[in-house]
């Protein structure tokens, strides 16, 4: 029988942790031009770890605190989203919440004008690329280069609260309870393809935290390509995917 907090023995740091010990694919992204990126749990973790000291360090962002994530779907928003949940932030994807948020982290430099965010983050979509390739505005921070700089484990004070925000009416308990709820009826393939809008919300990122929490491997094919019927056929193949039960 169900508890009123199934995830009273699941958290965020077990999350974090069983990420990190993975050397199997947890995110695999695909775009145009047979471009293919495979990080394995642990490195997906690394990377996490990186941003949160970020965030936290050179943006003070804390738990509770509001952050404004505008960007397409991408394996970069995933990292950013998942380390303001590890630092305990309250994340916000909706436009006209812009404003409430000290951060700003976009991967259009023609939204850093309607911000008034004391820290911006302009996020690089070019693969594998070290830092943005343009000219970088002012006042306004290079993700890219700047998130390799900092530690592979976040140390941070910052957790979540069980009680605070995680994303519009969710609340962290809400999250890691829809976590364990949908681990009561495992995944059975290795990869799991879920189909990813054209702009980064809170469903898909809570679609990827279930998928991830199986020890389980996302497929994103970038939305910005229009994707054939045969190449997703082959892509599935390959990956021994399949389409996400959650669609």
């Amino acid at each position: 029988m169900l508890t009123q907090n199934p995830s009273r023995n699941y958290s965020f740091e077990k999350f974090f942790t069983t990420l990190k010990a993975r050397q199997s694919p947890a995110l695999i992204w695909y775009s145009d031009h047979s471009e293919r990126i495979e990080l394995s749990g642990r490195v997906l973790e690394n990377w996490v770890s990186k941003t949160a000291n970020l965030l936290s360090e050179e943006c003070e962002l804390d738990s509770s605190e509001p952050i404004h994530i505008s960007t397409t779907t991408h394996w970069r928003s995933i990292i950013i989203a998942l380390a303001a949940l590890r630092i305990g932030a309250h994340l916000h994807f909706v436009p006209e919440e812009e404003d409430c948020a000290d951060i700003f982290c976009t991967d259009n430099i023609d939204e850093l004008p309607k911000s008034s965010a004391e820290y911006r983050l302009l996020v690089e979509k070019s693969p594998l690329a070290p830092r943005f390739m343009g000219v970088l505005p002012d006042d306004t921070m290079d993700y890219c280069a700047l998130v390799r700089s900092y530690g592979d484990v976040y140390h941070g004070l910052s957790t979540p609260s069980l009680t605070d925000t995680a994303w519009e009416n969710t609340s962290y308990q809400q999250l890691l309870n829809s976590i364990v709820l949908t681990q009561q009826e495992p995944l059975s393939e290795q990869a799991y393809d879920i189909s990813a809008p054209p702009m980064f919300n809170a469903n898909y990122l809570q679609q990827v935290l279930c998928c991830l929490s199986q020890a389980k491997a996302v497929i994103l094919r970038d939305p910005t390509v229009h994707w054939v019927t045969e190449e997703i056929h082959r892509i599935h193949h390959d990956e021994k995917a399949v389409c996400s039960p959650w669609l």
